[in-house]
């Protein structure tokens, strides 16, 4: 008797697993693994936003590990790419600013570029250069974003933490020791 009581706790444990496991509502943590990123920023007098950035990362995007499949929703050169820095680690309770490419115009398969105002109204220039698919990923690619008029008033120091968000709102960030700010 106690057998069957144990074996049916087992049973109902590993479907209610299942069921859960299958469903498209999945944790969305690392979905974004950032390889790479450099950050070089100036700090202008006069009132914000009046800072410079130029930066570029290094990101692949995971979620086809989860999904299966890779969601046309997230095509970085359709809906573009949100990235952000902050002073401090990943997580801190520090400001981000934001820079959101709304889109990319593609000049070739793995080149793509980005002129005019950012979703935050910071004049940039960017380019997305997509690398070699990984297999099990829905790609890899690399941004390289020069912006004026951007308010970067609270990145001071290092460490600083780059953010780069995808258009379903996944995100993944590395915090780097080696920024060049006002140099």
């Amino acid at each position: 008797m106690r057998r069957s009581i144990i074996f049916s706790l087992w049973v109902s444990t590993t479907i209610l697993m299942v069921g859960f496991t299958t469903g498209k509502a999945m944790s969305q943590a690392g979905d974004v693994v950032v390889h790479a990123a450099t950050v070089d920023l100036t700090h202008f007098t006069g009132t914000e936003p009046v800072d410079q950035i130029d930066m570029t990362t290094t990101f692949t995007n995971n979620e086809f590990k989860e999904l299966r499949h890779c969601e046309a929703a997230d095509s970085i050169i359709l809906h573009g790419v949100k990235v952000g820095v902050q002073q401090g680690l990943c997580g801190s309770a520090t400001h981000i600013t934001n820079m959101t490419i709304p889109f990319f115009k593609p000049l070739s398969p793995t080149l793509a570029v980005f002129e005019g105002l950012t979703i935050q109204k910071a004049t940039a220039d960017a380019v997305l250069h997509t690398l070699t698919r990984l297999p099990g990923t829905c790609g890899s690619y690399f941004v390289r974003i020069d912006a004026i008029n951007v308010n970067l008033a609270t990145v001071k120091r290092n460490p600083v933490a780059v953010t780069v968000t995808l258009p379903d709102g996944s995100s993944g960030c590395l915090a780097i020791n080696n920024a060049l700010i006002d140099q």
